[in-house]
């Protein structure tokens, strides 16, 4: 589903998560936002770039693929075959927020979720006259924007951790020749 919101337009659907939960909350457990802008690493594994490479999260990559595509051809009216370009998972703990930004460098940008939370990420509208998208997390939940919309996070008011799968999307240079028209 496309919600339009005020030329920025917001993409929900689900996947199906199930399969990937206990290694989605293992890398979850390795990296904790601390502050608005400052992760801690508590465990001696690499934080990776792109956790979507990983063989155990491969059902799961294909499934944000097919999302991503489903973007170019409903919203962007093209037929591409995105790339994931970096991957990661977010757990923010109580009285944390994550500040207001983009993503350079990508096309689009988006989040996934294995639980509920009633603590909702925003995407302010392109129009400044049009009011802020907001979406509340729930397990399989899939959402993709713009990499430029201005997105955040409100504040985790509870001792769980509120936690996602963030990615950003790339169009591979090959297929930019089709805008050279």
């Amino acid at each position: 589903m496309i919600v339009e919101n005020g030329g920025t337009p917001v993409y929900l659907s689900s996947v199906d998560v199930d399969p990937y939960i206990d290694e989605l909350i293992r890398l979850s457990n390795t990296r904790i936002m601390v502050s608005s802008n400052r992760y801690e690493d508590i465990n001696v594994e690499p934080q990776h770039e792109n956790i979507l490479t990983f063989d155990s999260l491969a059902g799961l990559h294909e499934q944000v693929l097919h999302h991503l595509n489903q973007y170019a051809k409903q919203v962007m009216k093209e037929d591409l075959q995105f790339e994931v370009k970096k991957s990661w998972t977010i757990a923010m703990v109580k009285g944390v927020p994550l500040k207001p930004h983009t993503h350079a460098l990508s096309t689009l940008s988006g989040c996934l979720y294995w639980e509920n939370s009633d603590v909702p990420l925003y995407v302010k509208s392109a129009d400044p006259n049009k009011p802020l998208y907001r979406s509340f997390p729930q397990k399989g939940k899939i959402v993709l924007f713009p990499s430029s919309a201005i997105h955040w996070v409100g504040v985790n008011t509870h001792d769980k951790h509120r936690t996602s799968l963030a990615f950003d999307g790339m169009i591979p240079t090959l297929q930019l020749s089709k805008f050279d028209k």
